[in-house]
């Protein structure tokens, strides 16, 4: 018991129980010690790596992700690179309707759309922009740009930035760019509150431009400002005489001394030269024939129907689709607009139809047509 000091009841209890059990292991013979050895394991051979030559044939073979058609060769679409003129008239034998009647020469490659000039209130920065060197020509050229719009409100949306009075359907308004709600958009104005906020004074530096002819202001040169906004388009008296044009009914309401700016200018030259812009433009109304706006709207509206209907008539002639809800069996050379390019492709006849037709790309794609759609036609 001498060994057994400090322990509780429990594991003396324990203790007896192993020494018992193992007493009467080793009467039967089996007790556990057993003079065995552990195996000993024989070394994996390392695998050796593949031949130089064989490892060249391999990275040479296109890879293919799916196991899947182990067999059948990759096409690589960088060898079939064409260069073709991008001729709307090329020709291809269809003599029978099926998948494999095609040829991938004879197709060209999609030609992507350059983009258009755009006009509006930038200025043209060419060679002639400097002082004295802008010709008539030139000029006439800058007019197509719209500094301002004057027009017929087409909705009730919009509010005069002048006096906040909302504009009516049919009223007249004029429109100017100004940064506004965090971009820059049109700011409407009735054209008396427009007049109204006109602006003169002279230049006090040699870096502004005219907005309108882009001819450089020395200091001290007279120039009107066109504001709308927060934004001020300062011009030069020959070209706000040709922006004010189409307001000059209006003009005649209008004092010239309450012009911001006016008492200001720096010699009486200056104010003499604004009243009679405004005299001039005035005085165009009275001599102006009554009817001569109506004539001149309706010849618009004339032109524009004159354009609408060469435009259809375009449409009508190019595409010569495949009727709606017949299938026609119809073969030949398609080209359809997709992400600002014009692709080119071939019809399958066997594929198509009621509702839609199938053709064949360069690259050996499928293309699905909707009939009855304009952003593709016959060739």
């Amino acid at each position: 018991m001498s060994n057994y000091e400090g322990l509780s009841k429990y594991e003396i209890m324990r203790l007896e129980n192993i020494k018992r059990n193992k007493a009467v292991m080793e009467n039967l013979g089996l007790s556990n010690k057993r003079n065995t050895k552990r195996p000993v394991l024989k070394p994996q051979k390392k695998k050796t790596k593949l031949a130089s030559s064989k490892r060249k044939q391999r990275s040479l073979r296109p890879t293919r992700s799916s196991k899947r058609l182990k067999h059948v060769p990759v096409k690589n679409y960088k060898e079939d690179v064409l260069r073709v003129d991008y001729d709307l008239d090329y020709v291809v034998s269809s003599d029978s309707g099926s998948d494999s009647d095609y040829s991938d020469e004879s197709i060209p490659q999609p030609v992507r759309f350059k983009a258009k000039k755009r006009t509006g209130s930038r200025r043209n920065r060419g060679d002639d922009s400097k002082v004295g060197s802008i010709p008539i020509n030139s000029v006439l050229q800058v007019e197509k740009t719209d500094l301002i719009v004057y027009e017929d409100a087409k909705t009730s949306r919009s509010k005069c930035r002048k006096c906040m009075q909302q504009l009516q359907k049919g009223e007249k308004r004029v429109g100017m760019k100004a940064w506004i709600m965090g971009r820059n958009s049109v700011t409407w104005q009735h054209p008396i509150c427009f007049l109204n906020n006109i602006k003169v004074g002279n230049a006090t530096n040699s870096r502004t431009k005219c907005k309108y002819s882009n001819v450089l202001f020395h200091s001290g040169d007279l120039r009107v400002g066109l504001r709308s906004h927060t934004a001020t388009s300062w011009v030069t008296v020959e070209s706000a005489m040709k922006l004010l044009q189409q307001m000059r009914n209006i003009v005649a309401k209008i004092t010239v001394e309450n012009l911001e700016g006016f008492s200001t200018l720096s010699c009486e030259e200056d104010q003499n030269r604004i009243r009679s812009l405004f005299d001039t433009l005035s005085k165009q109304e009275e001599m102006q024939p009554s009817g001569a706006t109506n004539n001149g709207s309706g010849r618009k509206a004339k032109r524009a129907k004159k354009i609408m209907k060469t435009k259809n008539a375009a449409k009508n002639e190019n595409n010569g689709q495949p009727k709606l809800g017949e299938k026609t069996m119809s073969k030949g050379n398609v080209a359809w607009r997709f992400g600002g390019h014009l692709c080119f492709g071939v019809l399958i006849a066997t594929r198509e139809t009621k509702t839609h037709c199938y053709a064949r790309t360069h690259k050996g794609n499928i293309k699905t047509l909707t009939k009855g759609k304009d952003y593709w036609w016959m060739k």
